[in-house]
């Protein structure tokens, strides 16, 4: 696995844990900002989420 595959599992199995062995995760902890600005050019996942449907709307 990769560097990047390692923390993602990580965060995975820490929020899974700290939900009490539940499989639902927010997409806040699952992209979380280290991970969004590591992997994406955005800084957060709501920032993704706005830009996504601003273009979006754009004919």
């Amino acid at each position: 696995m990769t560097k990047e595959k390692d923390e993602l599992k990580k965060n995975l199995e820490k929020v899974a844990e700290e939900q009490g062995g539940q499989q639902a995760v927010s997409y806040q902890d699952l992209f979380n900002p280290r991970f969004m600005q590591k992997n994406t050019h955005f800084t957060t996942i709501d920032v993704f989420v706005r830009e996504l449907g601003a273009k979006s709307l754009r004919l």
